[in-house]
């Protein structure tokens, strides 16, 4: 009498199949969150960097005035925010010294690690 041949997998060797293949992508789903947390992080401070070099160049395109001109002309026509986006900012002029004038704009936003800043500092004639 001949044995019938059994063919496929056993359950026992789908199992062993499923759970390499958990080992092989579970450490590529960590490393694929990562860099889109990495990336959103990039697109933000690189928005905040955009922000903060604007709100500079105003400044800068208004610099043949005298600091206290140069002051009012700053507090009266920047908004406290800066419309549609997640961000709030900080400016300061001052005198540097030298007879430069110093110009700082801090950025301010939050986001899942909490509060974060970017900072941009220039000097004018």
């Amino acid at each position: 009498m001949q044995c019938a041949r059994q063919e496929g997998y056993s359950l026992i060797e789908i199992l062993a199949a499923v759970a390499i293949l958990a080992l092989v992508v579970l450490p590529l789903m960590g490393m694929f969150t990562a860099a889109l947390r990495s990336a959103h992080f990039a697109q933000i401070t690189s928005q905040a960097a955009f922000h903060g070099q604007a709100l500079v160049e105003d400044v800068v395109a208004a610099s043949g005035s005298t600091l206290s001109a140069l002051k009012a002309s700053f507090e009266r026509t920047l908004p406290v925010n800066i419309p549609n986006t997640q961000f709030a900012f900080t400016r300061h002029i001052d005198s540097h010294g030298t007879g430069l004038i110093r110009v700082t704009v801090v950025i301010h936003w939050t986001d899942g690690q909490g509060a974060r800043q970017y900072r941009v500092v220039t000097l004018i004639e």
